[in-house]
């Protein structure tokens, strides 16, 4: 199935959802929420407007099919995106700069199409997606960063001189950070006003660590100098590894041996790619799984302590707390 789309039909898909009679559903004040057509895919999309020119949209669709969609971004989209994927994986190419795009499970996304016409496709894998996004208008972001911006990114910072940039889109891996702030956007424990000024906090914490890591010295431009390609991709596959054995995982020495990668490459690559030690990504990615447990409430606390790899409770409760600033008994019943 091939269907056209532009930034701006994100917005434009509630407009005709509205005018046909198929009334988006109400959540709260600026919020709205419409179901997709089920020949397209069986899934939903919230938008929420948390201010004039800065919107936030989560989507969650599981695609019967792969969906293969054309990309077209015109001058008229003015807008700083944001995405963040929890879940799936997508393949895009612009024809524009000839660019290759991929989006998948963990990366986040930072783009603005100006000016000339950028034209392309974009392919969704069949299952699950899960996306949070965040549209930001130019005059917002020249507020939040003052004038003249100061942006350690190139090409950010022509945009927000207003200068012209035909086609921008850079993704990289999630940071911890950044996890935790999209965790905490979906299990939002407020209401109302405070609700709103919340969900911005978070947006403007992602646009922070956004802009922080396409910053031209970070550590994926020196990536290329110190491994090779085969090597990142090894450090990626002991992450897999790691995340799929959050309750017992192997030895520093064992996880370079399963990845075909000596240890101390194994400890650069996690430096250069994560930010962080082989065990310290171990560590916070427990905690992140520790909170959406502890969110759901489906087990109890010695039980999730067990799920994430912790036999002593106290020892669990330390290591929570450290990463929350709270007891994971006080995350629970909402003191935090």
């Amino acid at each position: 199935m091939q269907i056209r789309f532009s930034a701006q039909d994100v917005h434009e898909l509630f407009e005709e959802w509205e005018s046909t009679g198929h009334q988006p559903q109400s959540t709260g004040i600026n919020e709205q929420i419409i179901h997709f057509p089920t020949q397209m895919c069986d899934g939903w999309m919230q938008r929420s407007q948390l201010r004039p020119g800065l919107d936030m949209v989560v989507q969650d669709v599981n695609c019967k099919d792969s969906l293969s969609m054309g990309l077209e971004e015109t001058g008229e989209t003015e807008l700083l995106r944001l995405a963040f994927c929890l879940n799936g994986h997508a393949k895009g190419f612009v024809d524009t700069n000839k660019k290759e795009l991929e989006f998948q499970t963990g990366h986040f996304g930072i783009g603005f199409a100006q000016d000339d016409v950028a034209t392309g496709s974009v392919e969704y894998t069949q299952g699950h997606m899960k996306m949070v996004a965040a549209y930001i208008e130019p005059q917002i972001l020249n507020m939040l960063l003052g004038y003249p911006p100061d942006c350690s990114s190139r090409a950010i910072q022509r945009i927000l001189e207003g200068k012209s940039v035909p086609f921008y889109f850079q993704t990289g891996q999630m940071p911890p950070a950044m996890s935790v702030a999209i965790q905490q956007i979906l299990h939002c424990p407020y209401q109302g006003l405070t609700k709103r000024l919340y969900l911005e906090s978070k947006l403007l914490e992602l646009l922070a660590l956004s802009l922080h890591e396409v910053r031209e010295d970070n550590r994926s431009l020196i990536i290329d100098k110190i491994l090779k390609p085969e090597d990142v991709e090894c450090v990626y596959h002991a992450r897999d590894i790691l995340l799929q054995n959050l309750e017992n995982p192997p030895s520093l020495v064992r996880l370079s041996r399963l990845v075909g990668i000596n240890d101390y490459k194994l400890k650069i690559g996690f430096r250069q790619v994560f930010g962080t030690t082989v065990f310290g990504y171990l560590y916070h990615r427990r905690m992140e799984r520790a909170q959406e447990l502890l969110i759901s409430r489906n087990l109890s606390i010695t039980a999730i302590s067990a799920s994430v790899g912790y036999a002593n409770l106290s020892a669990f409760s330390t290591a929570f707390k450290r990463k929350f600033g709270v007891t994971p008994n006080a995350y629970r019943s909402g003191k935090r």
